[in-house]
């Protein structure tokens, strides 16, 4: 699919960037400075910026297959006068040859530039946050200049994971990891649509849980969407693998090792079972630094990301591993599913586990 690579260099705003694309109805992906992917259908590139100062040794670089493509990188057309947000020390002081001033601030003589026959662009402001006036227009140009395909609906993403998930599957069997939150629920809705009674929903009471929220989870989803849902107790199964645990990595690693081992021996209790579906998104990966092989930072490690075993005796189906969170939401509601399962206030896979600082004991979850 077409797309517009949004090139990570450590700025707190990537995430922000490749969401604002898809909110125009282009395809975007993230990925690390250090590690491009094969840029075959890349029609353009956005780099974030970030906190490092460029002119020191061993900092982050542009690889030169970005300007090796011909394709355009950053932005274009700014009005006269623009408020925007600018939020750096650093500043650009000249231009080399082929390239103009294009914009200019009280503390920034080179605020925005851009070469026009080789389509870069460049801007010392973020356009996309809310504070940039027309942020989202200086976007919307430069995805003309980029001449990329708007084919980033509901529509499209729904066809995408029916493909998927019939190419991957076939006749076969699914077991779902369901954790009653939005990701899950909403994938849950959407493989039944495609796999009927093959979908085997599994969730795991861990302990860690919300007040009654199991039973309720498991109620709410038979009467509301017609999905049958085994719930598996294993509170004092993880209680033990947590006990004297107090770092939070730790237990995020911990907490998805059991999960994995309980979901594996669920699925020996029906036949061909080889798929294991995780409504995992896209800021999962990318805190879990799980796009890339060398220096991206993780955030934190995601039970069902950075949590993972090494080895698992189920094959992994996340349908929704490039999608953020609000575009779960849009696909929930062009399903038709209830505003209460879509607008579910979110919360931790590992449950308490995360929000109980230090040590994990039974009392301590009571409270």
């Amino acid at each position: 699919m077409e797309k517009i690579l949004v090139v990570d260099f450590g700025s707190q705003y990537t995430q922000l960037i490749a969401r604002r694309l898809r909110e125009l109805k282009v395809y975007s992906e993230v990925c690390p400075w250090d590690e491009l992917p094969v840029l075959d259908e890349v029609q353009g590139f956005i780099l974030s910026g970030g906190p490092e100062t460029s002119n020191i040794e061993g900092n982050p670089t542009i690889n030169e297959s970005i300007f090796n493509s011909n394709k355009p990188i950053l932005f274009s057309n700014l009005d006269k006068n623009l408020d925007v947000w600018m939020s750096h020390g650093d500043k650009v002081t000249s231009l080399p040859d082929g390239y103009e001033t294009v914009a200019v601030s009280d503390n920034s003589p080179i605020a925005a530039f851009e070469n026009s026959e080789k389509k870069y662009f460049g801007l010392q402001f973020h356009p996309e946050v809310t504070h940039t006036k027309k942020g989202l227009e200086i976007i919307d140009n430069f995805i003309k200049e980029c001449d990329v395909e708007r084919r980033w609906t509901e529509e499209d993403i729904l066809k995408t994971i029916a493909d998927e998930v019939d190419i991957k599957v076939q006749d076969g069997k699914v077991l779902l990891a369901l954790s009653g939150g939005v990701d899950s629920t909403v994938l849950a809705s959407v493989l039944y649509k495609s796999l009927g009674e093959r979908l085997i929903c599994v969730m795991v009471d861990h302990g860690l849980l919300r007040k009654n929220e199991a039973q309720n989870v498991v109620q709410n989803l038979a009467e509301k969407i017609g999905l049958e849902v085994n719930l598996v107790n294993a509170q004092d199964r993880f209680l033990s693998a947590l006990k004297g645990i107090k770092d939070p990595e730790e237990k995020r690693k911990i907490i998805g090792k059991t999960f994995i081992e309980v979901f594996e021996e669920q699925a020996k209790n029906y036949e061909d079972i080889v798929w294991l579906a995780q409504g995992t998104i896209y800021p999962d990966v990318i805190e879990s630094a799980g796009n890339s092989k060398s220096k991206a930072k993780v955030i934190k490690s995601h039970h069902n990301v950075g949590g993972l075993p090494e080895r698992m005796n189920l094959k992994l189906l996340e349908p929704f591993r490039m999608l953020f969170k609000d575009e779960v939401r849009k696909i929930g509601k062009a399903i038709d599913l209830p505003n209460e399962i879509i607008g579910r206030h979110p919360f931790p896979g590992p449950g308490l586990g995360i929000r109980i600082i230090g040590e994990i004991t039974e009392e301590r979850c009571e409270k």
